[in-house]
């Protein structure tokens, strides 16, 4: 787990920490915006893949972005080897997941 840094910026008056906070709060919206059109572009580039299972493979059942699987691997190297986290980040995000052949959502 990572420390939490707070600046010390001395005597700094009331316009402009809520200045510097709507500032955080436009960061915040604009990082959700960038996420969901990173995971819309992924999904428009491999359109179709998680639709029909391989014989010997398996299906699709969930495609992201590469940056939002290496960020999850940043906090814990076995993230994505741990089934519990694997099944709670998808309930979570059910976002990531493809549809089957039948229509439905892969149920993790």
């Amino acid at each position: 787990m990572s420390d939490v840094i707070i600046p010390d910026f001395g005597n700094v008056s009331q316009k402009t920490w809520d200045r510097f906070y709507r500032f955080a709060q436009d960061q915040q919206q604009a990082d959700k915006f960038f996420t969901k059109q990173r995971l819309l572009d992924v999904k428009k580039a491999f359109k179709g893949v998680g639709e029909k299972a391989v014989d010997g493979i398996g299906e699709c059942y969930a495609q992201m972005d590469s940056r939002t699987f290496h960020r999850m691997l940043q906090n814990d190297e076995h993230f994505w080897k741990d089934e519990s986290n694997v099944k709670k980040f998808f309930k979570d995000n059910p976002q990531y997941l493809n549809q089957t052949a039948s229509g439905s959502t892969h149920k993790v």
